[in-house]
């Protein structure tokens, strides 16, 4: 058995218990072992994060986010639920890293990231998919939700104003998944759309 045991001292620790009948003296007893895993399985959680979270966001990365794409396209042909796809980037962000540092870029898209972890839903999932490139998967979401969350994400950031450097500003492609799209196509018409967004002037949604 795994479980939570708590010392006398109020403080707790993950055990794992093992747990065998034995006679001794003609008394039928039972002998337990009781491991202490709390390290184990603090490097073990460290781990697990690692493997599925980017290291300067801390946002899911591309790895895990396929992953969370494939859950939502069985689920889709399960239970016929619509989902979206919205693809950012971040504008000009070459210039950034050029003028001011990357110690900067890398400020920029940390604020990036929070930003879009706080203006979406619990369900929705975000991603740094590469560079200052991300991606959100919006489950039970068609294209004019999704539409309007983007607007909404992309009037937000143009706001935004950090000290000494210039405004940020993103451009955003959208894409619901079609009937029995295979997620290739729909991350290739959701980068479609966001090349469009970036070519038109950027600073743009385009589904």
């Amino acid at each position: 058995m795994n479980f939570v045991h708590c010392l006398a001292n109020g403080s707790l620790r993950d055990v794992q218990t093992y747990a065998s009948p034995l006679e001794m003296d003609g008394k039928r007893l039972m002998l337990c072992v009781v491991h202490d895993v709390t390290e184990q399985k603090r490097l073990k959680n460290e781990l697990e994060f690692a493997a599925s979270r980017d290291p300067l966001t801390g946002l899911w990365n591309r790895r895990h986010f396929l992953d969370l794409l494939d859950k939502a396209r069985q689920q889709k042909r399960r239970n016929d639920v619509d989902y979206s796809l919205l693809i950012l980037d971040a504008d000009h962000f070459k210039n950034i890293n050029d003028q001011f540092g990357h110690d900067k870029g890398d400020e920029v898209l940390v604020l990036l990231a929070r930003t879009l972890e706080n203006r979406v839903r619990e369900t929705d999932s975000v991603c740094r998919w590469g560079g200052e490139e991300f991606i959100i998967l919006l489950p039970q979401t068609d294209i004019s939700n999704a539409a309007h969350l983007a607007e909404c994400l992309r009037a937000f950031v143009a706001e935004i104003q950090i000290p000494a450097l210039p405004h940020i500003t993103v451009s955003i492609g959208v894409a619901q998944h079609q009937q029995e799209e295979t997620t290739e196509s729909l991350l290739k018409r959701a980068d479609a759309a966001l090349y469009t967004a970036k070519a038109s002037g950027r600073n743009k949604v385009v589904c």
